[in-house]
């Protein structure tokens, strides 16, 4: 954002968004490369939950000068949603069985 715009949680309003519609078109998981030295938004990803994934060193080379960066990750689904779809695939296949006489 432009230094005008900084500061007003811009960023965390259009992320929450972003995140969001994510879901709703039903993402399982966002990823997103950052500069290691833009330290507000590295700041803000964690916020919402995002982890470190890898660091990408050398990245991109302006005037001379190598930026690292990271690569940021988010499941959009929780473990426990993940356990619970596991376990209707399970009852599903069992039901399926006894309807077929296995």
């Amino acid at each position: 954002f432009a230094p005008e715009f900084r500061g007003q949680g811009l960023g965390s309003k259009l992320l929450s968004a972003i995140l969001e519609h994510a879901k709703k078109f039903g993402l399982e998981k966002v990823e997103l490369h950052v500069y290691t030295s833009n330290i507000p938004a590295v700041a803000l990803y964690k916020k919402f939950g995002f982890e470190q994934e890898g660091l990408i060193k050398r990245y991109r080379e302006l005037d001379g000068q190598y930026f690292d960066c990271l690569a940021m990750g988010k499941f959009l689904w929780s473990q426990l949603v993940f356990m619970r779809l596991a376990l209707c695939v399970v009852l599903f296949i069992l039901d399926i069985k006894k309807i077929i006489g296995i």
